[in-house]
């Protein structure tokens, strides 16, 4: 039909992460599985979904990837000192949280991207093309 404006369809970012590693840091199984999905849509590869605190910093001290994103409360508590760890070793990083206006003021989280849940892949690639450009 003319004038009909099409669905959004994820496809339109199919290569845009195309050999990005990223690490998931999410205590929701199922926000987890949302951001996986449009990563992997986008070409990424995920190389770990992170649950805990204890894992996710860890990881923020040891891994070699090119991209986190963070939930900033998870189970464990709050992910300041991951995103911490990320700024100090220039690793981007995109911070989700449902108080995303806290992240704002709070140090750990100046080289990241904020988003706020809900989020659809629009925000999210966004964000990461964002974050990437900060450290490059």
């Amino acid at each position: 039909m003319a004038g009909t404006q099409r669905p959004y369809r994820r496809s339109y970012f199919m290569t845009d992460l195309k050999n990005t590693r990223v690490i998931i840091v999410e205590d929701d199984p199922f926000i987890a599985a949302d951001i996986q999905d449009i990563i992997e849509e986008a070409g990424g590869s995920i190389v770990n979904v992170i649950p805990t605190l204890k894992e996710a910093l860890q990881a923020a001290e040891t891994e070699t990837v090119d991209l986190f994103t963070l939930d900033f409360e998870i189970i464990s508590g709050t992910t300041e000192p991951v995103a911490k760890k990320l700024s100090e070793r220039d690793i981007p990083f995109v911070a989700i949280s449902g108080k995303s206006e806290k992240l704002k003021n709070m140090p750990e989280f100046h080289r990241s991207v904020i988003r706020s849940k809900p989020l659809n892949s629009v925000l999210l690639m966004d964000a990461i093309k964002v974050a990437r450009q900060r450290i490059n």
